[in-house]
């Protein structure tokens, strides 16, 4: 897909950078971008909230000097860079990397950096085993995942977007198991009450319907059927059960998310 229309196609989603992967010692070019597009695609895996520009992505979108093509930075000035990367191409967070060859073992360093604070948000380190491709691949995704555990557990990788503050401000029910089932307790609950009214509804809209006249023979004359008025009879018992159950549910799950706050 050119990568014009992949941006427009993802407006609306923040943008998440990832840089190059810096090598040291002795990493050959072949292994780094194995290792870059390896990361990329980990990256866009764990983080759907976000456009995911992988370093191909950005060398299309920006003319930085040259020193700065290779989407690195020098450790003199970290940082800056990366927030100059950042604001060249929307992306208020960065994920930086590092491949080192330390005997017979990659070492694999990922951090995700928030430019617009200058701060690292979370760090991995992981190792491989071994020298083979498989050994380089099963180390990043280690690392990948490392990384977003921890942004996980602190709750930071959310696109800083003005809609998701505002939605972020309003209670949502969460999907846990800690709030799943008061909630749909109290909707159930609610849902059933509703139906049980609409029943009673339907019953006295049968029963209104009939105007009872006394015979001179004696006993009464009804105006409806005993079919209806069997069907009245049934809608109100229905009506008479699922009112007080639906009531009682949905007050114990208000309860119960009240007391999960």
């Amino acid at each position: 897909m050119p990568l014009i229309l992949a941006l427009l196609l993802s407006a609306e989603l923040p943008r998440l950078a990832v840089l190059d992967v810096k090598a040291r010692g002795n990493v050959s070019t072949q292994t780094t971008q194995i290792a870059g597009d390896l990361l990329t695609t980990s990256v866009r895996e764990r983080a759907p909230g976000y456009s995911v520009l992988g370093a191909e992505d950005l060398r299309q979108m920006v003319a930085l000097q040259k020193h700065k093509i290779e989407l690195g930075c020098d450790a003199t000035a970290v940082m800056a860079c990366l927030a100059e990367i950042g604001g060249a191409v929307g992306a208020e967070r960065v994920v930086q990397s590092t491949l080192d060859r330390l005997d017979e073992a990659y070492t694999f360093l990922v951090e995700l950096v928030d430019t617009r604070h200058s701060r690292v948000l979370a760090s991995a380190h992981s190792r491989s085993i071994g020298l083979a491709d498989a050994d380089l691949i099963d180390a990043i995704r280690s690392g990948v995942r490392d990384l977003f555990r921890q942004l996980d557990r602190a709750g930071v990788l959310v696109p800083s977007t003005e809609a998701t503050r505002t939605e972020r401000r309003t209670p949502q029910p969460r999907a846990d198991g800690r709030t799943a089932a008061p909630w749909t307790l109290l909707v159930g609950g609610a849902a059933v009450a509703v139906a049980g009214g609409i029943l009673g509804g339907v019953a006295l809209g049968i029963w209104a319907g009939d105007h009872p006249t006394p015979l001179s023979t004696g006993g009464t004359q009804h105006t409806i059927s005993r079919s209806d008025a069997n069907l009245a009879n049934g809608l109100a018992t229905g009506s008479i059960i699922l009112l007080p159950v639906g009531a009682l549910a949905a007050a114990g799950g208000l309860t119960w998310l009240g007391l999960a706050r």
